[in-house]
């Protein structure tokens, strides 16, 4: 009997975002799970959203920037209030990643968010939905 393999994290680049918004749909409709401080200067965003490859199951999706020089975000009890339907966006430039909750296509838009992350670097990783 073989064991299941464990999640792979994946790192995340501008090449990866036209498939990644296709694939979850940006996460509209899906729910903040988690925000969890790593260090001074990484987030793990965990958040579940409906996968098309896997025929619109829901699956968690855990997003961890790192080199964070910039943020708002809420406490913890609050994100399920977050309101996602415009799911979340996610946009690069050359100094970085952006991460935030709603529909922005741009860096200074994205400052207005309820939510945003800015960093270095963003890596992702699939997991199964958790309760």
């Amino acid at each position: 009997m073989t064991s299941p393999k464990a999640p792979q994290t994946k790192h995340f680049n501008i090449s990866h975002i036209d498939a990644f918004n296709k694939r979850f749909n940006r996460a509209i409709n899906g729910e903040l799970r988690r925000l969890k401080i790593l260090n001074p200067s990484t987030m793990l965003l965990r958040l579940s959203t409906q996968d098309e490859g896997r025929g619109f199951d829901w699956i968690d999706l855990e997003l961890e920037i790192c080199g964070v020089n910039d943020a708002r975000f809420v406490d913890e009890n609050q994100l399920s209030f977050l309101d996602m339907s415009e799911g979340i966006s996610i946009l690069f430039d050359d100094k970085g990643v952006i991460v935030c909750i709603g529909n922005y296509s741009s860096f200074d838009g994205a400052h207005n968010a309820p939510l945003y992350i800015r960093g270095s670097t963003l890596k992702y990783q699939e997991n199964s939905l958790s309760a």
